[in-house]
């Protein structure tokens, strides 16, 4: 095969392709120039073919530019005027539709996505999806099909905005879906299930009483975590997995193996492609014209396209079958060698088909896993001695598969640390059991038990109880590998510049084990001396920057956290220390795990895995819930509190202190707290609770007490460097307030304000912002909360006194920065 990158143009073509997609979504603009581009370079490209001239730029020009056009509709949307987005953000009584998906259910809640929706005679019907999310209980069994009526508010789904966080709104964008509906209880009617299907895509599904047939005897298995992984394995239902069973899958490294992608599809390729050599093989006309290679691989796609059938066509699942017709047609054609083009045809056919997959993390991991696998194996790879024993040859086999195990870990490794904030190289030692178990026992008897189970259910149970029990032993053994202590790792998240250094290592190492196997030139060694010291500069950059941003900077910075309706704010002193203000959550962390969700990746973002201090002001769900993941999974060396007196019985209240304990965390109690502290050149000053506020259990209190509300017994911290102060009041109300005044009145004076209790018209008194006196208040509320937070009075206060206000349910997260002199107040995400 020519090394000449312009013999196989597919893989220059995948790149450009890409390259597009992502700086069109990137930076969406006007299509027109883009399209008369694209009109030049096809006119150019189009004149080279006809004179049988060289092309290189063009077509690389212009499958860039069709990249970027292609993003537009999902990264720039325009919409119909009768388009749901229109009609958001209201509430109606009778909203009518079908269900185009089948409903994902856990233990308390069922959503799926509605078409052809109809918001009741005032509006009629309109155009786009809807995503629907109803408490389970109550009701009743829903099907895709299913004709709908229910009262609820449409609201348009945004994201919360903080730093390198998840993109909800632009996640469910790619699935053209931008509007959410939550069901009024009692409001659910099903109309009919019998009518035809709303679209060709929910037409080409598999018949739902097939697939729940099988699912029904699946979860007939005598372990019902071995029935949730068969019915992850076959069919794609991943909805019955327990979160412990699947956290235990992803702490050993083999949590790919629960949801179908490249690694299932490619083992059913694997084994229909030989099983169909083997059978075709009595077929002499094949064997005489030497077809046997090329129809088997021909023949193996059809039960490759069933399985993705019964998969019901996930995205993940598209890719792999792309990515299988890839390699089959390869061998159709004669093209087995050229892995690499085929790969590269396989992401062209995929990305043209849905550009946004390019953003899918299945995506990213399934291409760099088999880019890492077929680079290292070619780079590796020699010619096998003639005269191999039985035992070296099974030694090279098990080397081989080790080896492809590591690959597929150290290609995934940065985008894993970007996605998952973990890795797990125990992972690479348990992929040589459970691959093998799973891919080549399980799944293949599984499947056909698959096939077998309409024309004859009975010896399809048999074939599903087999999978069962070995899927039992396969469970058995997991704990050897989750329960190591040292098997995954929680890790920060690396920079692009850093993801691309990487990559550039591994290629450099690669291409040094390529050139010792084929030797080196002269002028090859000077070049590779010259790229290692480039690398080696590289890196050495990084590490100083990333040390003295942590460690030597003079500055004070503090990040208002996006987190809905809640409150949290980290708050990074000079020269390394850090605290985190309060967590955020929700009343329920089941429907919404903020710590995990929101405030973790933004610590691991900011390369932060140790925490000086953790504050709860007060015990409130909003501002503790949040905290209990992080106790969970950082190291934090103090949490402070007001004390848990009447509140050690709350459930959020005794899971945070069951973590603090069996994390040796100290808790200090509040009297100990020193008032007034300093911090690497930064002052911290406590202003309230007093200790006799702090010492009493508010249960004991009259019912007219207001010291017995938690907002009143918020711990209220001022942070000062320099001639800049900023202060952190948490939840405390008007008497709560004037308490504070009257103990420390102008102490109270700092530059930035953090609302207290959300912007509430019970707090933010006039005497209290008289004392305070802020430039800028900050504060942290839900958009369209149910509180009405901030109050429109309290708001109309804050301009009167010429604060500027800042909004996290306008502007998402929000950062200061100040050297104590100079003052920067703004959006955390531009």
């Amino acid at each position: 095969m020519s090394g000449n990158p312009l013999a196989r143009p597919a893989r220059l073509l995948a790149a450009a392709l890409a390259a597009g997609i992502f700086l069109g979504d990137f930076l969406p603009g006007p299509a027109l120039p883009a399209w008369i581009a694209a009109g030049v370079c096809l006119f150019r490209l189009v004149r080279d073919v006809l004179r049988r001239s060289p092309a290189l730029f063009s077509p690389l020009i212009l499958f860039f530019l069709l990249g970027y056009l292609s993003i537009q509709p999902w990264s720039a949307p325009r919409f119909t005027a009768d388009h749901l987005v229109h009609y958001a953000e209201r509430y109606y009584p009778r909203i009518h539709g079908r269900i185009l998906t089948p409903p994902e259910t856990d233990e308390r809640r069922v959503s799926f996505v509605m078409a052809s929706v109809s918001l009741g005679p005032d509006v009629g019907p309109v155009t786009g999806n809807l995503r629907v999310t109803a408490a389970r209980e109550g009701i009743p069994p829903l099907r895709q099909g299913d004709e709908i009526r229910f009262s609820g508010r449409v609201r348009r789904i945004r994201s919360l905005k903080n730093p390198g966080g998840f993109d909800y709104a632009r996640f469910m964008a790619f699935r053209e879906i931008h509007c959410t509906a939550y069901i009024r209880k009692g409001s659910l009617r099903v109309l009919t299930g019998s009518l035809p299907s709303v679209d060709r895509a929910a037409a080409s599904r598999p018949p739902a009483g097939l697939r729940e047939r099988i699912h029904a005897r699946i979860r007939q298995s005598r372990s019902a975590d071995a029935g949730a992984v068969m019915a992850a394995l076959l069919i794609g239902e991943k909805g019955q997995i327990d979160p412990d069973l699947r956290n235990r899958f992803n702490r050993a490294g083999i949590g790919h193996l629960l949801a179908i992608s490249g690694l299932h599809v490619g083992i059913v390729t694997a084994f229909a492609y030989a099983g169909f050599r083997w059978l075709l093989a009595f077929v002499p006309p094949l064997l005489w014209r030497g077809w046997l290679r090329k129809a088997a691989a021909l023949a193996a796609l059809f039960p490759v396209f069933v399985y993705a059938h019964l998969a019901q066509w996930s995205p993940a699942t598209q890719r792999a079958v792309c990515m299988a017709a890839a390699v089959c047609l390869s061998l159709w054609f004669g093209r087995e060698s050229d892995v690499g083009n085929g790969i590269a045809l396989a992401v062209l056919v995929i990305l043209a088909a849905f550009p946004p997959a390019l953003f899918a993390i299945s995506f990213q991991l399934s291409f760099a896993a088999v880019i890492a696998i077929v680079a290292g194996m070619s780079a590796f790879a020699r010619r096998p001695p003639a005269d191999r024993g039985r035992l070296r040859s099974l030694g090279e086999k098990a080397g081989g598969l080790t080896a492809v195990s590591l690959l597929a870990t150290l290609g995934t490794l940065p985008l894993c640390m970007i996605h998952f904030n973990r890795i797990s190289f125990i992972g690479i030692i348990a992929n040589l059991f459970f691959i093998p178990w799973v891919g080549g026992l399980v799944l293949p008897l599984g499947l056909l038990a698959v096939f077998v189970f309409p024309v004859a259910p009975d010896l399809a149970g048999i074939g599903f109880d087999m999978c069962g029990r070995l899927l039992d032993l396969a469970l058995m053994m997991l704990p050897l590998f989750s329960e190591l202590p040292f098997g995954a790792f929680v890790t920060i998240v690396p920079t692009a510049f850093e993801v691309g250094l990487y990559y550039v290592v591994g290629g450099l190492l690669l291409a040094e084990v390529s050139a010792r196997q084929g030797g080196k030139t002269a002028g090859r060694r000077r070049r590779m001396r010259w790229l290692w010291g480039a690398v080696a500069v590289a890196v050495l950059a990084d590490g100083l920057y990333w040390t003295h941003d942590r460690f030597f900077r003079d500055d004070l910075r503090v990040t208002v956290i996006d987190v809905g309706q809640g409150s949290a704010a980290l708050v990074e002193f000079p020269r390394g220390y850090r605290m985190l203000i309060d967590g955020g959550g929700y009343y329920d962390p089941r429907v919404f795990d903020v710590g995990s969700r929101v405030v973790a990746p933004l610590l691991r973002r900011r390369r932060i895995l140790t925490l000086d201090a953790v504050v709860l002001s007060h015990p409130d769900s909003d501002h503790l819930n949040g905290l209990i993941p992080i106790v969970e999974q950082f190291r934090v060396k103090s949490l402070w509190t007001t004390g848990m007196e009447g509140y050690a019985e709350a459930d959020n209240v005794r899971a945070l202190m069951a973590a603090a304990r069996q994390k040796c965390v100290p808790t200090p109690a509040f009297e100990s707290l020193a008032r007034k502290t300093d911090i690497n050149g930064v002052a911290l000053e406590i202003f309230y609770p007093p200790h006799d506020v702090a010492r009493t259990d508010p249960s004991r209190m009259s019912r007219r007490d207001w010291r017995r509300k938690s907002n009143n017994r918020s711990m209220v911290i001022g942070i000062r460097l320099g001639d800049i102060g900023i202060l952190f009041p948490g939840d405390i109300e008007r008497r709560a307030e004037k308490v504070v005044t009257a103990a420390w009145g102008s102490r109270l004076q700092h530059r930035v304000l953090v609302a207290p209790h959300h912007g509430s018209r019970t707090s933010s008194s006039p005497d209290f912002l008289a004392w305070v006196r802020p430039q800028y208040v900050l504060i942290s509320a839900g958009r369209g909360n149910r509180f009405g937070c901030p109050h429109p009075e309290v708001l109309t206060r804050y301009r009167d006194m010429g604060a500027r206000i800042l909004r996290t349910d306008t502007a998402g997260a929000l950062t200061l920065t100040t050297d104590g002199r100079r003052l920067f107040v703004g959006p955390a995400v531009p």
